[in-house]
């Protein structure tokens, strides 16, 4: 993006905005795998703790 900025170029302004675009996408999308791998192991932990006691 800074060399779209300094050269004043719409063409790879656009280009950097779509990869930017991209990487959010890719942290939304591993955020989420994260979030549902702690859940996962969250609930298995409760029914482990429930099984013993």
């Amino acid at each position: 993006m800074q060399l779209a900025v300094k050269s004043v170029s719409q063409e790879k302004f656009d280009d950097s905005l779509m990869n930017l675009k991209s990487m959010f996408k890719f942290y939304g999308i591993m955020t989420i795998i994260f979030l549902s791998f702690y859940a996962l192991i969250f609930v298995v932990a409760m029914i482990g703790l429930a099984m013993k006691g």
